[in-house]
């Protein structure tokens, strides 16, 4: 699904709940992100994963040039740079 008709569908809902969402820059990449995989291993080939838990924290993972510039666009509230290996990941 391409990222707009994403974000269009996304603006129609009242709750997100719990949802990890992969974006990429092409399908091809994609389908590389294989439901058998880790959840780490998914998030290493996305270029920007986002993740909603139990509709309380929003987590977005991504490389730092990738994401410069996010927590102008975000609420206000905490944010945290790290490695990927130095996150806990809620199941």
């Amino acid at each position: 699904m391409l990222t707009s008709t994403f974000l269009s569908l996304l603006q129609r809902a009242t709750q997100v709940v719990w949802a990890t969402l992969f974006f990429c820059r092409t399908e091809s990449e994609a389908g590389m992100i294989r439901p058998d995989e880790t959840y780490e291993a998914s998030t290493e080939k996305a270029v920007v994963t986002v993740r909603v838990v139990d509709a309380t924290y929003v987590y977005i993972i991504g490389r730092e040039d990738v994401l410069r510039g996010a927590e102008r666009v975000l609420p206000p509230g905490e944010s945290h740079l790290g490695a990927i290996e130095d996150m806990e990941f809620p199941e």
